[in-house]
């Protein structure tokens, strides 16, 4: 009786992660998509060159 009863709260669980789910997936809405900046991905190289090396193993890496 005890397997019995446990298999079916395994499925009633299932289900409900499973229509949970679902729900979600059908209600996420994705951010408009941002257009691609190159002005904003330059000054972020140069800022990230600013920093100077980083070799592996050095102080500046830690």
């Amino acid at each position: 009786m005890k397997c019995k009863s446990r298999w079916i709260i395994a499925v009633a669980l299932m289900l409900i992660v499973g229509i949970l789910t679902v729900l979600i997936l059908i209600n996420f809405q994705p951010g408009p998509v941002q257009p691609f900046n190159a002005d904003r991905a330059w000054q972020d190289v140069l800022a990230q060159m600013e920093m100077g090396p980083r070799t592996p193993g050095s102080e500046a890496h830690n």
